[in-house]
C-alpha cells in the first residue's frame, strides 16, 4: 500500500475528520511501527492495535473532534491496547472546551504491558492518562497540562490509576488538573498495587501525589507544589513509602495520612510551606492510622496554619514515629507538634524543633508516648513558655504513662504535666536540660521526676502548678 504521508498528503486539505483513514492506517500495522506525519489530525477516537507502536514526532497532533456530551458519554480520544506503545514528542489535544468529555488517553480491560513515553498531553476534557483494571503500565517523560472543565466538581487527574498494579510513572510534568497522580482502589475489585511514582514535577493541582486503597506504593524523589489540598497523601493505604520528595506550598498539609492506613513510611521528604499556606504534617481519621514513620526529613512553615506536625481530629492515629526530622515553624500562632486524643506517639532524637509559639510539642489527652533526646527551640522566648505540655483532656482522654527524657529546651522555660483531672498520671520526667518541671496535686501526683538540670547544669525547679 502507499505510505501513510503520501496518503494523508493527498486529503490533508480535503478533510476534517481523519478518524476512519487512521484507523485503517493503524490496523494495517499491527504489531509494527506506525509513525503520523506532520501535521494536525482532528479524530473523533482512535484505538491503537496490540502490539502496535504510534510515533507522534514533533510538528504532528492529534486532535479531539468536538463532540457535544450526551448523557453520560465519556469516549476516550486514544485507547491503548495490549502491548502497545504510544511514543514521541508531538502532541495529544483532547480539546476540552469543544469535546467536553472523555480521556485523552486510555489504558483499559485488562490491557497489560502497555507503555507511553514523551508525548505532550494536552486540553483532556477528563483525565489526561487515565489506567483501568491494567497491570505492567510504564508512563515515561510525559508532559500533562489541562485537564477538566473548570468550574466543574468532578475529579480530572493528569493521571489517574484505577485497580491496576506493576505500574510506573517516572520523570513526567504534570500540571493544571484536579490532581496529579492519583492511585484508586476498590473494596470489591482490588488494590492498587506495586506502584511507582518516581522523580516527577507535579503542580498547580488539587492533590499532588495521593491515593486510597492502595498496597506497595512508593512515592519518590518529586518536586510538588502548589496544591489547593495536599502533596503527598496515602489515603487507606498500607505498606507503602515516601521518599525524598520536595513538597512546597499545600494548602492543608505537604505530607498526610488518611483513615486507617498502616505501614506507612516517610523519609527524607523536604517541606517548605510559604506564608499563605498549610502545615508540613497531617493525620486524619475518622478510623485511626497505625505504624506511621517519619524519617530524616525537615520542615519550613510561615503561615499562621503552619503547625509542623498536627492531628486533625480526635483518636486519627497511634504507634507514630517521628525521629530525624529539623522543624522549623515560624509563625507564632502554630505550634511545632500538636497531638490530640492519640496514644503513642514516638518524637525521638529530632536535631530541632522549633518555633514561635509558647508551647513546642503539646501531647493533649495523649499517653503511652515518649519524647526523647530532642532539641526543642523556642526563637520567641516568653515566661511560662513550655518545650513539652502534657495535658488531660478527660476521663476517655487522660495523659498517662508518657516518658520525656533527655531533651534540650533552649528558650522554653517549662516541661509542664498538667494531669489536672487526674493527677495519677505516672508520666516520667528526667535527665532533661530544662529550667523548670511543674505538675499537678501534691501528694496525689504519682508522675517521677527525676536528675533534670538547667542549661547551666543546677537542678531544675519542680514547682506545683496551682
Amino acid at each position: 500500500m502507499e505510505s501513510p504521508d503520501l496518503v494523508l498528503k493527498l486529503v490533508r486539505d480535503y478533510v476534517n475528520d481523519y478518524t476512519s483513514l487512521l484507523q485503517g492506517m493503524l490496523n494495517a500495522h499491527q504489531s509494527a511501527t506506525f509513525t503520523m506525519p506532520l501535521g494536525n489530525y482532528p479524530v473523533s477516537s482512535l484505538k491503537v492495535p496490540v502490539g502496535l507502536t504510534l510515533n507522534v514526532p514533533t510538528g504532528a497532533t492529534i486532535q479531539a473532534l468536538a463532540m457535544p456530551k450526551v448523557g453520560n458519554d465519556s469516549i476516550a480520544l486514544l485507547t491503548l491496547s495490549s502491548r502497545s506503545r504510544l511514543e514521541g514528542d508531538g502532541v495529544i489535544d483532547g480539546n476540552r472546551f469543544q469535546r467536553k468529555h472523555g480521556s485523552a488517553v486510555l489504558i483499559a480491560g485488562q490491557a497489560n504491558g502497555v507503555s507511553v513515553s514523551g508525548v505532550r498531553i494536552v486540553e483532556a476534557a477528563e483525565q489526561g492518562i487515565q489506567v483501568v483494571g491494567s497491570r505492567g503500565i510504564v508512563i515515561d517523560s510525559v508532559s500533562v497540562s489541562g485537564c477538566g472543565i473548570p468550574g466543574t466538581t468532578d475529579q480530572y487527574q493528569a493521571i489517574n490509576l484505577v485497580i491496576s498494579s506493576d505500574v510506573e510513572v517516572r520523570r513526567c510534568n504534570l500540571s493544571d488538573a484536579q490532581h496529579g497522580v492519583q492511585w484508586w482502589g476498590d473494596e470489591t475489585n482490588g488494590l492498587c498495587e506495586n506502584i511507582i511514582i518516581y522523580k516527577n514535577e507535579i503542580r498547580d493541582v488539587t492533590g499532588g501525589a495521593w491515593g486510597h486503597l492502595g498496597k506497595n506504593v512508593s512515592v519518590v524523589r518529586n518536586k510538588i507544589k502548589r496544591c489547593k489540598d495536599v502533596g503527598v497523601d496515602f489515603e487507606t493505604t498500607f505498606d507503602s513509602e515516601s521518599i525524598g520528595n520536595e513538597v512546597s506550598n499545600c494548602l492543608n498539609h505537604a505530607l498526610s495520612v488518611f483513615n486507617g492506613s498502616k505501614n506507612i513510611l516517610f523519609r527524607g521528604d523536604k517541606v517548605n510551606q510559604e506564608q499563605e499556606w498549610g502545615g508540613g504534617i497531617g493525620l486524619y481519621g475518622p478510623v485511626a492510622n497505625t505504624g506511621i514513620r517519619f524519617e530524616g526529613g525537615s520542615i519550613q512553615t510561615f503561615g499562621a496554619a503552619g503547625q509542623g506536625l498536627g492531628t486533625v481530629g480526635s483518636g486519627v492515629a497511634s504507634k507514630v514515629t517521628l525521629t530525624g526530622y529539623s522543624i522549623e515553624v515560624n509563625h507564632p500562632s502554630a505550634m511545632p507538634i500538636r497531638v490530640l486524643d492519640a496514644n503513642r506517639f514516638y518524637i525521638v532524637e529530632n536535631p530541632l524543633i522549633a518555633g514561635y509559639h509558647s508551647i513546642g510539642v503539646s501531647l493533649e489527652g495523649s499517653s503511652d508516648s515518649v519524647v526523647k533526646g530532642n532539641l526543642l527551640r523556642n526563637m520567641n522566648p516568653t515566661s511560662g513558655s513550655k518545650g513539652v505540655f502534657l495535658y488531660w483532656r478527660g476521663a476517655q482522654h487522660p495523659t498517662k504513662r508518657t516518658v520525656v527524657e533527655e531533651n534540650r529546651l533552649e528558650g522554653y522555660e517549662q516541661i509542664a504535666d498538667d494531669c489536672w483531672g487526674d493527677n495519677n498520671s505516672c508520666n516520667v520526667i528526667r535527665d532533661n536540660e530544662v529550667a523548670q518541671v511543674t505538675h499537678r496535686g501534691t501528694s496525689s501526683y504519682t508522675g517521677i521526676i527525676q536528675n533534670n538540670k538547667t542549661l547551666a547544669g543546677s537542678p531544675s525547679v519542680v514547682s506545683v502548678i496551682s
